[in-house]
């Protein structure tokens, strides 16, 4: 179970507060996104720092969904996570993270907008606990996933094109990664009551809950995971036209993350009835393929070079 993180005293954004913030950060990355925290091996280290702090506040807000409904415990989480962030609005600072996240905010210039649909995402689900169409599974997806990849493609810097296409772009990336998560985790999330699969597609495909709580799939369950991931993937594809807009750096940190969503999808649409008995997990030679193009500078698939502009 995750521990809100308060303080009887609000931390001062000190220079030593922020390090002390970003190494914090860190180590919440490594421990918490090990299947691509080597892409950004590549970026300069205020850009790593940036990185580190958005998918701090991104991995806490996902840590958010796991909370049981109902339980004492969990309400009081959910509320004292509401309080720190109110705070954070309103320049009080409960723990060295989110003075860094707000050093972050300030170095790369970037709208706290991110952080408002984020936490929308969180209330989103969290006030649901299900979705009645696909639409709906997407506009979660969109709120949770999306502002990521929209401040990481601002960390990282864009060499030119359309500020608001680029934005949209990035958000696409992020929704289908956000997607790409949810499915990869199914087994995880149906045994703690989590079922994010849209009601109106359960039903069309002759899919009972029950049944998934058990491990229970068949021909119609496989069918609407691939219509799913289908369209994640379709999703992820339009939204790398962003890369060419890019710094070269970018790029790489792009091309990286792309590359690894694109095989997540890939192994669940080949095998979708896999997902209610594992979690979707690349054996230790295929993550030392992908982190050794990264270091290589190889990244990326043919499938995603027609999108950078030579």
């Amino acid at each position: 179970m995750i521990q809100a993180e308060s303080t009887e005293t609000y931390l001062k954004p000190t220079e030593k507060t922020v390090l002390k913030g970003y190494q914090q950060c860190r180590d919440f990355v490594r421990e918490n996104f090990d299947e691509f925290k080597w892409a950004f091996s590549n970026l300069s280290g205020h850009q790593k720092y940036g990185v580190w702090a958005i998918l701090t506040f991104s991995g806490r807000c996902w840590q958010l969904l796991n909370l049981d409904q109902g339980s004492k415990e969990a309400a009081e989480i959910q509320n004292e996570w509401r309080d720190e962030n109110r705070d954070w609005f309103n320049g009080k600072y409960r723990s060295a993270k989110l003075v860094a996240l707000l050093d972050t905010f300030h170095k790369f210039r970037l709208d706290r907008k991110y952080l408002v649909n984020m936490l929308e995402g969180v209330e989103y689900w969290l006030s649901r606990r299900e979705f009645k169409t696909l639409d709906e599974l997407q506009e979660f997806a969109r709120l949770i996933g999306g502002p990521v990849i929209q401040a990481i493609g601002q960390i990282v810097e864009y060499d030119h094109g359309d500020v608001e296409s680029n934005e949209r772009r990035a958000e696409q990336i992020g929704q289908a990664i956000a997607v790409s998560q949810m499915l990869s985790r199914t087994a995880s999330n149906v045994k703690r009551g989590r079922v994010f699969f849209p009601t109106e597609l359960l039903t069309e495909y002759d899919c009972r809950v029950s049944d998934l709580c058990l491990g229970r799939g068949g021909p119609g369950f496989d069918r609407m995971v691939q219509v799913i991931a289908d369209q994640a993937r379709s999703d992820l594809l339009e939204g790398a036209h962003l890369l060419g807009d890019l710094s070269f750096d970018g790029q790489r940190v792009m091309k990286s993350i792309l590359s690894l969503t694109l095989r997540v999808l890939d192994v669940i649409r080949e095998s979708p009835e896999s997902v209610l008995e594992r979690r979707v997990q690349f054996s230790l030679m295929e993550q030392f393929r992908f982190q050794l193009k990264h270091i290589l500078g190889m990244e990326g698939t043919k499938e995603l070079e027609k999108f950078v502009h030579h």
